[in-house]
């Protein structure tokens, strides 16, 4: 779970936009990731580990997509998030570190999203 989710959720904070489906809030996160990920290549530089970084979510989330209706999605996610930690703490490079800091946060903000969606409603 992110800082920001974890406040909202101490402190009863709600987010202010319309109740979306699971399958929505996917999608709009990922084409988040997406203009993020191209603003980022397109500067090149120092934002080249951020395309990185952003551009790793966009399998993870397809692969979110796919499995929505899943009825242990959430048990899975939390499986996939908990060995992606264990790799992030060894990663070989900065490449390496991005790429699996970039899918660790997706899977974290659809557990949240799934187990708490009213921080995002």
């Amino acid at each position: 779970m992110n800082m920001a989710a974890s406040v909202a959720l101490l402190y009863g904070i709600k987010a202010t936009t319309q109740p979306v489906s699971p399958s929505v809030f996917v999608q709009q996160r990922k084409a988040g990731a997406a203009k993020i990920a191209k603003e980022a290549k397109a500067k090149g530089g120092l934002a080249t580990l951020t395309s990185i970084h952003f551009a790793a979510k966009l399998a993870i989330y397809d692969l979110i997509a796919s499995a929505i209706d899943q009825p242990n999605l959430i048990k899975t996610l939390k499986s996939m998030e908990a060995g992606l930690a264990k790799k992030i703490a060894v990663a070989p490079d900065m490449k390496s570190f991005q790429e699996m800091t970039g899918k660790q946060e997706v899977y974290g903000e659809c557990i949240l999203f799934l187990e708490h969606p009213e921080v995002y409603q």
